[in-house]
């Protein structure tokens, strides 16, 4: 038997942003088609509470720019690499303000 998605989660946050987390819930999953590729990908996204650890990127990808705080008011403000979440976190914010 292969890794959970929320222990998935909690290792790729510890090994990029240097945080330990805590797994709270699990609010969207996104399925995404890259045909340049010819393959699909499923990403889940989760609720988490930091724990433990010190903020350090460590990010073979460079797709983290920053490790920051942010306040509802600065979500539509955040640079993503993948734009098309955005109307996701800003319904997130919605649900949780």
């Amino acid at each position: 038997m292969g890794e959970s998605f929320e222990d998935c989660c909690k290792r790729e946050i510890l090994e990029e942003t240097g945080y330990q987390v805590e797994v709270l819930e699990e609010f969207y999953i996104k399925n995404r088609e890259y045909q340049e590729l010819g393959i699909t990908a499923e990403v889940h996204y989760f609720i988490v509470k930091a724990v433990g650890g010190d903020m350090k990127i460590q990010d073979p990808d460079m797709l983290i720019y920053e490790i920051a705080w942010k306040s509802i008011d600065d979500i539509d403000e955040l640079l993503l690499t993948y734009p098309e979440d955005l109307s996701m976190f800003q319904d997130m914010a919605k649900r949780s303000g």
